[in-house]
């Protein structure tokens, strides 16, 4: 293929020419497509300069109509194109995770929580942390083999004692 020198881009292939045309008429084709309004004032334009018309050495009438379509598509891209003020998109930038001093904060609440539960006696200790997985009444009863009863008996016992070692001035370990 012979190479062709466009002031633009430097030398560049006959047929890679003819893609650029053909995928760009591709796209005027699409955006007809989506929207004929915008389709219909390239015509309206056309026949509105129409008596403004004159035939040039090398040029065609087509020519001078996709100038017009590609102008006019231009145009409504640059009034119309869609922005979105930073403001709208920040909330995207900002990182959810907690920072390094809430990780630590967060673990010294786990540790704590977790002597806490230590502290506890067995039965207690698993009914908290079978309800904090999210397991119910009936299901804590089938897991630990015990009546219901029994399991709000030892659940309310553990929450109260797990308030008195979760104050300030309380030690788990004693």
């Amino acid at each position: 293929m012979a190479a062709v020198s466009d002031a633009r881009h430097g030398p560049v292939i006959a047929s890679e020419r003819r893609d650029e045309a053909e995928s760009s008429e591709q796209e005027w084709i699409a955006a007809a497509r989506h929207d004929p309004r915008a389709f219909a004032q390239v015509f309206v334009k056309a026949i509105e300069r129409l008596n403004r018309y004159r035939p040039r050495e090398g040029a065609t009438f087509r020519g001078w109509l996709f100038a017009i379509a590609r102008n006019t598509v231009t145009d409504r891209w640059r009034r119309y194109h869609p922005t979105h003020p930073l403001d709208l998109v920040a909330h995207t930038l900002i990182d959810r995770d907690p920072g390094p001093e809430q990780q630590a904060i967060d673990a010294d609440d786990l540790a704590h929580l977790s002597a806490t539960l230590d502290a506890l006696p067995d039965k207690q200790r698993a009914i908290v942390e079978l309800r904090l997985a999210g397991l119910t009444t009936a299901e804590i009863m089938a897991a630990l083999n015990m009546t219901e009863p029994a399991v709000k008996s030892a659940q309310h016992r553990a929450y109260r004692r797990l308030r008195e070692l979760m104050t300030p001035d309380q030690d788990p370990s004693r």
